[in-house]
Order: C-alpha cells, then structure tokens, then sequence
C-alpha cells in the first residue's frame, strides 16, 4: 500500500545560481547527539543551531482544549480529545469518520512580536490517497498526510503579527478506512535568541553534546563561490533523557514547621538541594502602597495596591485594564555581592493566550502567564551584580477576559548563606524544623548509576505566618489539648466543650462552644495565650504562644 505525506509548498530560490538546501530532516535524536540530513548543491553549507524559547506548548494533558483558545470553522464537527498522545496521555482528534464529504478542523489563532517556529505531531489513519489530513497557515496549505500515518513530527516558519493555523480532515465522497481520522499532539510555538554556527561541506551534520530533554531549532545555508543562499527551512527537534531531570516539583503539606516537596523523574536516587532565602527585601505591600523596596512603575498605567479577593490580602496590581495595544510595568533594580534569588507570588485574569502577565530579568522573559492562573510562587536565581527586576501586564489590540489584570505578591530578594543537602531514593523529601514565616528554596536532581541528570528548575515556598505554637500544658503531667495547623487551632476533645482564650492580661479574648474535636480560627496578635477547656466541672489548661 503506498503511504502518502509530502509537504505542499516550501521555499523557492530567488537566485538559481546558489539555491537554499531543501527537505531538512533530523534522524538518530540521542539525549547528546542528533543528525542532520539535507539536499543542496552549494560548495559547502552553514549548520545553524539555536536553542528554542517556548512561546506556547500545548500538549493536551489537561484532558480539554483549556491550553490554547481554539475555535472550529466546523461546528458539526469539532475536535476531540482521544486518549491517543505522542508518548502522552492525550492528543486532539477529528470528529466526521464516516461521514462523506465533510471537514472537521481545529483552528488557533496566534499574535506573533517576532519570528517563530510553530511544531507539532501529527497521526493519521484513513482511506489512502482519499480522506486526508492538513495543516494551514493563513489558509495555505503546508501539509498533508494519507493512509495510515503514524506519529510524524512537522515545523514551519511564522513570520511576526497575527496568523491563523488549522489542522483539519477532509474525507472524500465515498469509502472509509482505518480509524476514519487524523490526529494532532504537542503544538509549539518557539524561537531561539542565540544561533550556534558550525561549517561543512557535506550534506550532513551529527550534533554532539547537546543537552538532553531540550528542544533546539536548525536550519541551513548553503555558498556558491562566497554567495550566500537563503536559508531552508527550520526545523524543531528535541532530544530524549539519559538521566530525567526532575520536573513537576511542588510542595505539600505546608505548616508553619514541615513541608514535603514531590517531583517526577526517572532516576535510581535523588539528591536535593535546599537553603533559606535571607531577604534583602521583603515587599508583602501591607503598608499599602510601595514603600518597601524602590519600585518604580509606568507613568501612562502606573501600577496599585489593592486587596486581593482570593488571597484577602494587599498586592500590586497592573494598572492597564481595557485599554488596548498597551503595557503597564512595575520595575525594581536590585544590586548584589554574591549569587542571588528573587521570590514572588502571582496570579492573572485574562483573555487567554493574548494578554499576558510577565516577569523579566534585564530584559530576558523568565515567566509568562495568560488566562486565569491562581496565584502561584516563583523562584529564579540571579549571579552578582545590578539586575532590572520586571513584572509587566501586556494587552492586544482587542478583546478583555476576567479581570484583566496580573497581580503580585511577596516579593524577595536576598541570598542563601548556607545549604543543606538530602538524598533520597523516593520522588519525594518532606524537610522538617522549619520556620515561620520564612522563604526556602529548592531544586533536586536525579541519579542514574554513575550518571546525574541536570538540577531541576528553582522551587520556592514560604511556611504559614500568624502560626500557634503549643508551648506546654499548665498541669504537670497533662497532654496538650491543642495545636496549630494551617492558619486554624485544631482543639482535641469528646463531647459539649467551652474554649476560652486568655490574654497575658488575664482578658477573655475569646470564648466559644464547640462540640466535639474540630478547628477554631484564631485571629489574635502575637503574645502568649492560656487556652482554657472547661467540660462540666472540670479545666483543662494549656500554654501557647503566638509569633
């Protein structure tokens, strides 16, 4: 049976004498190594390669199309989700198997500030040469795929503004095979900063220690007696793991004293690294406004403090909402003596995948974030120096979603002056004698036999302020009846109970019955407190105090 995929328009040479190298392919992808192929007739050739900067990265796993605002032109017969990804969970999937003379298409439109390389995989499985698969940029089509397809990798070039890509499947008049539908995984969207230029004069290039689980972009050019040629095309890769880094890290369990951080990785063993930020700067913005470190903000949509309604606290807030084609910046420029790490929380409501919030470092995009993210913490380490700190809220020429807006939070800055390190063999650590009301930061890397894999990203956390700490009972012998866990006082007791709370003035603070174990909320100011347990005649005391 013959297999049809073939791409349906590339570059064309402007100049016949020195013709851009064609039909790029990448084979032989290692977690170190990857080879080049190509077609050209030049007397040598420029390989560039360049480290490829995600701009979007879909890859269905969310189980929905929540990642990216797509849209159908064919509303009978929308994508899907199917249980079918590229060494994945989930892939998106067309919807009119079996039905004669009909499309079903997922579209995305996307609003580009420079050039770009979009990627994805494709499957397919339909009646050959009849029923096939595409993919469109602006309405041209780029490729198409035929017959029974499996998962094949494709790029192609997007130039800067606004374009709309389309996957889609066209069935014929009559006759189905296979599964009757075409398959689409992992789209990204990427660009590469820096090109890494190697020469040769063969059709040929094999890479060599390149990192692994990394995504690079490469194209060629092609001399004729010292003319230079267009480029070919560019094409996206991305080599496999030797020894997995550990991704996914997150923290559970947070008390005031204990926190465990779990991750996913592949390694034999872990090691993790784990120090407490010392903060030069604490900005929390409960003084109301930005006296605590030497903000500065836009002029035309200066930034504010407001009261969070999901975290009920004060935090900065972008000051852009409903104005197009605009950004507003809070900046902050931090000098330091030795490698430092600056810590923040922060949360967006937008139109997703068009107005976006963002963080920078002198200039260099570290976090975006668009749509409705809750707020989440972010750590990113900075080496000696003056270094411009950048949040910024970044608006499209059209459209307004939620809030519109991107908050922040929590902002530290300051260096760890002494590390611990933990090894285990479990994805998971729990550190325990923290403190309150304190930042830590952490990062972990695997083990595999005598090789070790690169460190995960930073992970930063902050243990619970305002904490209870049970000091002892009043009564000699007595067990504490109470303790503090995540912002409440969990009271241990059988039956019809009275707490009261009692100051170091001997003043009632609080008295409230309660019927059984349950948790109390406790909104006092530090101090030391006597709890009083009374039950029919009987007094249980104990000592806390609050820091």
């Amino acid at each position: 049976m013959l297999l049809l995929c073939f791409a349906l328009s590339g570059m064309a040479s402007t100049d016949r004498d020195c013709p851009p190298p064609s039909h790029l392919t990448v084979s032989s992808v290692t977690a170190f190594t990857a080879h080049l192929d190509w077609e050209g007739t030049t007397d040598d050739y420029l390989v560039l390669l360049g480290l490829e900067r995600l701009a979007f990265d879909v890859d269905f796993e969310t189980g929905d199309f929540s990642q990216a605002n797509f849209t159908t032109t064919t509303p009978d017969y929308p994508w899907a989700i199917e249980d079918f990804g590229q060494g994945s969970s989930f892939s998106a999937k067309s919807t009119n198997a079996g039905v004669g003379n009909s499309t079903s298409d997922m579209v995305l439109e996307v609003n580009l500030s420079t050039d770009m390389i979009v990627s994805f995989s494709a499957a397919v499985s339909s009646e050959n040469g009849y029923d096939r698969g595409f993919f469109s940029i602006d309405g041209i089509d780029k490729t198409s795929c035929s017959g029974a397809i499996g998962w094949t990798s494709y790029s192609f070039p997007l130039t800067v503004g606004t374009h709309t890509l389309r996957w889609y499947y066209k069935k014929d008049m009559s006759t189905d095979a296979g599964f009757d539908c075409f398959y689409v995984d992992n789209i990204r969207i990427g660009y590469a900063n820096e090109w890494d230029r190697f020469y040769t004069e063969d059709s040929q290039y094999t890479f060599e220690s390149l990192s692994d689980e990394t995504s690079y972009l490469v194209k060629v050019v092609g001399f004729c007696d010292g003319e230079e040629s267009e480029p070919s095309r560019t094409v996206s890769f991305t080599t496999t793991y030797y020894c997995r880094t550990p991704k996914e890290l997150t923290v559970s369990g947070l008390t005031e004293k204990e926190a465990t951080l779990n991750w996913v990785a592949n390694g034999m063993s872990y090691y993790v690294q784990f120090g407490k930020l010392r903060p030069d700067i604490d900005a929390d913005f409960e003084t109301n406004d930005f006296s605590q470190a030497s903000f500065t903000t836009s002029s035309s949509y200066p930034w504010m403090v407001v009261k969070d309604d999901i975290g009920n606290t004060l935090c900065a807030k972008s000051g852009n909402k409903g104005v197009d084609n605009t950004t507003s910046s809070l900046l902050l420029e931090v000098n330091a003596d030795s490698e430092t790490f600056v810590s923040f929380s922060s949360r967006v409501s937008s139109e997703s995948s068009f107005d976006k919030g963002y963080f920078s470092i002198d200039n260099e995009e570290e976090m975006v974030v668009s749509g409705e993210v809750g707020w989440a913490d972010y750590v990113y380490p900075m080496t000696a120096g003056t270094h411009t700190l950048r949040w910024y809220y970044a608006k499209d020429s059209s459209g307004d979603a939620g809030d519109d807006c991107f908050y922040v939070d929590n902002i530290k800055f300051g260096a760890v002056n002494r590390w611990e390190d933990y090894d285990t063999d479990e994805l998971y650590y729990t550190f325990t004698d923290l403190e309150p009301k304190t930042t830590y930061v952490t990062r972990v890397q695997s083990s595999c036999e005598v090789e070790m894999s690169a460190f995960s990203k930073w992970l930063g956390f902050t243990t619970p302020s305002n904490h209870m700490v049970s000091e002892y009972p009043a009564e000699d012998n007595a067990e504490p009846f109470a303790y503090y866990n995540n912002g409440s006082l969990v009271i241990i007791h059988e039956g019809c109970v009275t707490l009261r709370i009692i100051d170091a003035l001997g003043r009632t603070v609080c008295s409230q019955n309660l019927t059984d174990s349950q948790n109390v909320d406790f909104d006092v100011k530090a101090g030391v407190y006597v709890l009083q347990l009374i039950q029919d005649e009987s007094v249980r005391t104990q000592k806390v105090v609050i820091r």
